[in-house]
């Protein structure tokens, strides 16, 4: 069985899962702020180095379905799982699922662009 990176962008907080072999080895846990994807991208990285692994050597997986979480931080995941994916021949793909509409804060009236 292939090892796996589960990615959860939806809580806060968002969690990286290894798993070998059907079982946990590491977690990585982190409050999501502004900088979501670079943020992603940062631990995932750490994580394969850390583990002396490639992006080849592992299955990425995403939490797929996304109950009341964060619509922008589940997107994000999902487009950063699917590119890691695609970039090296995986041939799964997955799709941002929500239970609920997103809550989409409105700007202010004194916002300038």
């Amino acid at each position: 069985m292939k090892a796996k990176i589960i990615i959860n962008t939806c809580e806060n907080p968002a969690t990286i899962k290894y798993c070998k072999n059907g079982e946990l080895v590491s977690l990585i846990s982190w409050d999501q702020k502004k900088d979501k994807a670079d943020s992603l991208i940062l631990k995932i990285d750490r994580l394969l180095r850390t583990k002396h692994l490639t992006p080849a050597d592992v299955d990425f997986e995403i939490d797929e379905f996304c109950p009341s979480g964060s619509y922008t931080g589940h997107r994000i995941g999902v487009s950063v799982v699917n590119a890691i994916n695609f970039s090296f021949g995986h041939k799964k793909r997955f799709s941002a699922r929500y239970g609920m509409e997103p809550k989409i804060t409105k700007k202010s009236s004194n916002y300038r662009s």
